[in-house]
């Protein structure tokens, strides 16, 4: 609406009420929400002045019903409002009903909400020490336009584990062509060789339903092996949850020496391994998904749809219940509930994209309980074990991390794995073996997984990696030889 001020300029009021998942079946939140107005006012040419918030108060409100007066029937008028009531009184109830709003199955999104994705260079199949086929994709860093060759060619390769994304998955997690910029294109644009993993929990499922975090160890060794092979530089690692843990492991048992990589990032967890709330209370024991073997077997689909068997309709319908942590995030969608009910919330909404978010069953697929006991037994226990569920956190294991840089890094917003899990592995290994190694950063407003997959993740998170990386790349010889 036009305001007119008493000395002559004209501005625009724009009033709006914010309506959010938190409202679900909360009278008080309700009210809140319904009854306050966020205000923006501009100048004309649409110059921001100044905005605000009004409220109604309860006895405000009463005052307002009882000065109300009796007019002349009018039916156009009559019907605005029932109309207007009708709108109001819907798009309320959607958000204060949430859990009831029918789900949404995943579906494939229109073309133009789709990048182009990054084709691998070279897709190699390697062998683990244990003969267990891995797949590992080559992504070449971009050609300078007119010369064809590699900008910088010198520099380190990079070498990426993802988490648990089960078999099979059509996209890797960090050439995503849902977003703007992924990670492979940030650091191919700057130079660098990037090698992602696909570890034995994504390639043949017969192997994968018996795999553990323990046994993907040795992919993560056949990988760096193969890098260390081709490249006269030794590889920068960036790990997410679990291909963290994995790499941790073998760095623990020696079968990585800490002289082999140039640093590594860690997301989200290394060795100790703080669960969430909702998380550490499913964790407490692994009931749950024996209860689930028992009714539907040793697979977890990620994507589910109106044609799926009886039982996993029934537990789409109970997973719009399942608490995720943090009220403004329940949304509709059958895969992001299967996801949280798997591993925890592993985002905040608002860091995502539409277009990721409507595609989560593609770059997650279903995985086998196994992995998951094992991921459990581990979290409840807060350390790194093997599959006989000793500990790998030994005095002689630890030793052997002397001298890695690393990078932690945690989103405050995390409710997979508490942040005191990346703060317990930087406060022991700055005790042991100094400060100068070991860097850790807070991602304000990030979750578990979107310091990756974020729409906003390259500006807020990417480029504290690559600064920790040309810091590597500068301190090499000096933090090694301590």
């Amino acid at each position: 609406m036009k305001l007119l001020s008493i000395e002559g300029p004209e501005y625009y009021l724009e009033g709006h009420k914010l309506l959010s998942p938190t409202m679900a079946f909360s009278v008080r939140k309700t009210w809140e929400a319904t009854t306050a107005l966020n205000i923006n006012i501009t100048r004309l040419d649409g110059t921001q002045l100044g905005a605000g918030a009004l409220h109604i108060s309860l006895p405000e409100f009463q005052r307002q019903m009882r000065a109300f007066r009796t007019t002349s029937i009018n039916i156009s008028s009559l019907l605005a409002l029932l109309a207007f009531l009708f709108s109001f009184g819907y798009h309320v109830s959607l958000f204060f009903f949430m859990p009831f709003v029918p789900v949404r199955f995943p579906r494939i999104s229109p073309v133009d909400q789709i990048n182009k994705n990054p084709n691998p260079s070279l897709i190699c199949k390697l062998k683990a020490h244990d003969g267990v086929p891995v797949l590992l994709e080559v992504y070449d860093p971009l050609l300078q336009q007119r010369s064809h060759e590699p900008r910088h060619a010198n520099l380190p390769p990079v070498l990426l584990l993802p988490g648990i994304t089960g078999i099979g998955a059509m996209h890797n997690l960090y050439a995503l062509p849902f977003l703007h910029c992924k990670m492979i294109d940030y650091f191919t644009q700057r130079g660098h060789r990037c090698y992602t993993l696909t570890p034995r929990w994504g390639c043949d499922p017969i192997v994968a339903q018996e795999a553990t975090i323990f046994d993907c160890r040795l992919d993560v060794a056949a990988a760096i092996k193969y890098i260390r092979d081709k490249e006269p530089q030794k590889p920068y690692v960036i790990a997410h949850c679990q291909g963290s843990v994995a790499l941790c492991m073998r760095l623990l048992d020696g079968t990585i020496a800490s002289c082999d990589l140039l640093g590594m990032t860690a997301n989200s967890v290394f060795m100790n391994q703080v669960f969430g709330y909702w998380n550490s209370l499913k964790g407490k024991t692994t009931l749950l998904i024996r209860l689930y073997e028992f009714l539907a077997g040793n697979y977890f689909p990620i994507m589910s749809n109106a044609g799926s068997v009886l039982f996993q309709r029934l537990l789409d319908i109970l997973l719009r219940f399942y608490p995720v942590g943090h009220p403004r995030d329940p949304c509709t969608s059958t895969a992001c509930h299967r996801t949280s009910f798997a591993f925890g919330l592993l985002w905040n909404h608002e860091n995502l994209c539409v277009a990721l978010h409507d595609n989560i069953h593609q770059f997650f697929a279903g995985t086998h309980t196994k992995l998951m006991k094992h991921v459990v037994n581990m979290g409840t226990k807060g350390i790194c074990m093997d599959n006989d569920l000793r500990s790998l956190l030994t005095e002689e294991n630890l030793q052997r991390l002397e001298g890695l840089p690393i990078l932690f890094i945690s989103g405050t917003d995390n409710r997979v794995f508490d942040p005191k899990s990346t703060l317990k592995d930087y406060g022991l290994l700055r005790r042991r073996f100094g400060e100068r190694p070991y860097r850790r950063f807070l991602a304000e407003g990030y979750g578990h997984l979107d310091p990756i997959v974020g729409k906003s993740a390259a500006e807020d998170v990417y480029w504290r990696i690559f600064a920790h990386l040309k810091w590597c790349i500068e301190n090499d010889d000096s933090v090694k030889g301590k």
